[in-house]
């Protein structure tokens, strides 16, 4: 009977350690598949940003840019000064409607390394250049995405 109990009790553990490497397995499974998701989201905003200029952003980035010191701490919630920029951030959104939305935040990154590298700025006015983009979605009105992170451009 006493070895009836411990084979018993032996049967129990294996099934449940059989369990257990389920749910592990499982979850590695999963991950893999994320992995793979967001590979192929990359590869996909990759081939829908390459090739465009994004030439609206670019002007009201580099707007912003030539105008950031001048400007003080302006919070993002404060109306455009200047018309000019105000038309531009607007071409802009337009250009960046194109662009499927989970893709906004790396045309908007390709933008700002484009204006970055043009001769006339080599890296002036960065920190109002990458507030501005990151609140660009925000400026655009758009629900998706609502902000996006920038990556600082080397010049």
């Amino acid at each position: 009977m006493a070895k009836l109990a411990i084979l018993a009790g032996l049967l129990v553990a294996l099934l449940a350690i059989a369990d257990a490497s389920t749910v592990t397995t499982t979850v590695i499974e999963e991950n893999a598949a994320s992995r793979r998701h967001q590979g192929g989201q990359m590869e996909q905003c990759r081939q829908e940003i390459e090739g465009r200029q994004f030439r609206q952003c670019q002007m009201y980035l580099t707007m912003g840019q030539m105008q950031g010191g001048r400007r003080g701490g302006r919070s993002h919630n404060d109306a455009i000064e200047n018309p000019q920029q105000e038309q531009y951030m607007w071409e802009c959104c337009e250009e960046m409607n194109d662009v499927m939305p989970m893709c906004r935040c790396d045309a908007i990154q390709e933008a700002v390394e484009m204006a970055m590298y043009e001769p006339q700025y080599q890296g002036q006015g960065m920190e109002e250049v990458m507030r501005m983009a990151m609140n660009l979605p925000k400026m655009c009105k758009w629900t998706e995405p609502t902000m996006c992170d920038m990556r600082p451009v080397v010049v």
